[in-house]
């Protein structure tokens, strides 16, 4: 994306509200939507961690704040074969949707738009646990035309709040399905450690979070799981996991371990029968990321 089209994207931004909100919602509208939701594996492109302050990757404290290289590798990577859709809270997806307006590239065309729904559990903070809701809800998601929603739910078994957060996220997805919308639940086991909030490998602790969230809503339609991969725990391998839900279950990409590794695990995964993946920063920030997309959509897309 040329440095032009980021500077108009700010002029954009001067105008009026009703304006701006006229721009989206009619782009949004206008789109061409997929005519079935998800019938084979998916790959999404994940861009949903500033919300929640995960501005740093590697050694770059501000890596995901630097919006002009972000946006444009976001549009590059929305471009590629094979990536079926974007995670993004509001103010991502509608810059999204302003490049294409200025540009009148339909790179948005076909695409899930996922409505990223509670980022409040700030990375690194004393309340990093509460996941609560902000950003899209339901009845914005369905208004905005966009395709899914997506909550993450952190369990810690030893911490009361946990309880504050499944609440609020029951009734998110319960009012999903007043809307119809799919939505997507990213869950795994947490643990405070040293006053951080850290996650941790334990198979039999991460099918508890997948069996605690297939019973959360008031229907079981149109769930899907972005859960963590585990290579092995004792006795157990990721095939339990697996075996724990009819849901479908999205790999999570995470920020730590090599691409060599990452990719060797994902494909793990999708044999153990996993339906493809959501991953952010190891697409974004990887070496040469239209190469590790190529990989990526060779092991989801088969």
């Amino acid at each position: 994306m040329k440095r032009e089209i980021f500077e108009k994207l700010r002029e954009e931004r001067k105008k009026d509200k009703g304006e701006i909100e006229k721009i989206i919602k009619t782009k949004l509208k206008k789109r061409k939507r997929r005519k079935v939701f998800a019938n084979k594996n998916l790959l999404i492109l994940a861009v949903d961690h500033p919300a929640r302050g995960g501005i740093g990757y590697g050694n770059d404290e501000i890596a995901f704040a630097r919006r002009y290289e972000i946006l444009s590798r976001i549009v590059d990577v929305l471009s590629m074969e094979g990536i079926d859709g974007v995670l993004a809270t509001p103010d991502l997806m509608e810059d999204l949707v302003l490049i294409s307006y200025i540009t009148g590239e339909e790179f948005l065309n076909d695409k899930i738009l996922m409505g990223s729904m509670n980022r409040l559990g700030i990375a690194n903070s004393a309340f990093e646990l509460l996941d609560m809701p902000s950003a899209y809800t339901p009845s914005s998601i369905a208004d905005y035309k966009l395709d899914a929603g997506k909550l993450m739910v952190r369990i810690n078994f030893d911490d009361e709040r946990t309880l504050e957060v499944l609440k609020a996220c029951k009734d998110l997805m319960n009012e999903c399905h007043d809307y119809s919308i799919p939505v997507f639940v990213e869950t795994f086991p947490v643990r405070w450690e040293n006053g951080k909030l850290k996650k941790y490998e334990s198979i039999p602790d991460l099918i508890k979070c997948v069996s605690i969230i297939s019973g959360l809503s008031k229907s079981s339609a149109g769930i899907y799981l972005k859960l963590p991969y585990i290579e092995k725990d004792g006795r157990y391998t990721y095939r339990d996991v697996i075996e724990a839900t009819t849901y479908p279950v999205l790999i999570l990409g995470g920020g730590k371990g090599s691409e060599k590794d990452f990719l060797k695990n994902f494909r793990k995964a999708m044999d153990y029968g996993a339906s493809g993946g959501i991953i952010g920063r190891k697409i974004l920030f990887a070496k040469n990321y239209k190469e590790f997309v190529r990989k990526l959509v060779e092991v989801v897309k088969g």
